[in-house]
């Protein structure tokens, strides 16, 4: 039953963390209405930095549940795993502002029209969309 259970769930998860770090890259670059930006980059940095990580954990475990094999990942793999996901999240969100925010003039949706977030800004072509968010 755990087997079983495990078979459905994980992939499931990963593919929802994976969807999770998509919001963040807009597609396509050239005809992007709204994108989501941090300025300081630390939301991208641990969500890629997590996806990276768990990706040689749910490896191992698979060996485990599907060949009964005792396996275990090794800390190395998984700190740089997690390192070139935090530089994939911090250049990913540089990239968005430079190559798709500062090309297309976009602007920050402003607190006047009711937009309230904390951490992370949507950018914009047109005030209006602000609106909908």
């Amino acid at each position: 039953m755990y087997r079983v259970i495990w078979a459905f769930v994980s992939p499931a998860f990963i593919l929802g963390y994976a969807w999770l770090c998509l919001t963040f890259l807009p597609f396509p670059m050239d005809s992007v209405e709204k994108v989501l930006y941090e300025p300081i980059g630390y939301i991208p940095a641990v969500l890629f930095g997590g996806f990276f990580g768990l990706i040689p954990i749910f490896y191992h475990r698979l060996i485990e549940v599907a060949f009964l094999k005792e396996s275990k990942p090794n800390n190395k793999l998984l700190a740089v795993l997690f390192i070139i996901g935090l530089v994939a999240g911090l250049v990913i969100n540089q990239a968005n502002y430079f190559l798709v925010i500062q090309p297309n003039h976009m602007i920050e949706c402003p607190k006047e029209l009711g937009y309230k977030n904390n951490l992370m800004s949507f950018f914009v072509n047109d005030l209006s969309l602000c609106k909908e968010l």
